[in-house]
């Protein structure tokens, strides 16, 4: 049995409402969600330069490392912070990468801040020589 509706016109406005409630979650979770994902730009594969790896591969490698007593190694060899400049400048008389000398600074997660930028300056002061920081 169909009902009857009691009313003299038909309410327009009042039947959409359900609608436009679902349009506007439709709409709004999209661009709620794209704001919780991380974008980390557009990647982008770069041919490899043989030039690169070899001045990588011939670089001076200074490695530091401890918490409270600061340990600093040149290619392996253990050498005081008050040498460093001193062994890296003999260092650099061996360099056969052409163009500056590369040294990678390899630095232990325990060393503080504070030591990694004095360790940072002292090579900073040295010119002629290029830094790379190797971050783990």
């Amino acid at each position: 049995m169909k009902l009857k509706m009691s009313l003299t016109r038909r309410p327009g406005l009042i039947h959409m409402i359900p609608g436009l409630d679902i349009l506007a979650l439709v709409l709004v979770f999209p661009l709620f969600g794209l704001s919780f994902t991380s974008i980390s730009g557009v990647e982008i594969g770069l041919p490899e330069s043989p030039h690169r790896l070899k001045r990588m591969e011939r670089s001076i490698e200074v490695s530091v490392k401890g918490v409270g007593d600061l340990q600093v190694w040149v290619n392996k060899n253990k050498v005081s912070e008050d040498a460093l400049l001193n062994v890296l400048k003999n260092e650099a008389l061996n360099w056969s990468g052409g163009g500056k000398v590369g040294v990678i600074l390899k630095v232990d997660r325990q060393v503080s801040s504070g030591d990694k930028d004095r360790i940072v300056d002292l090579l900073a002061s040295l010119s002629g020589f290029k830094i790379y920081d190797a971050r783990r």
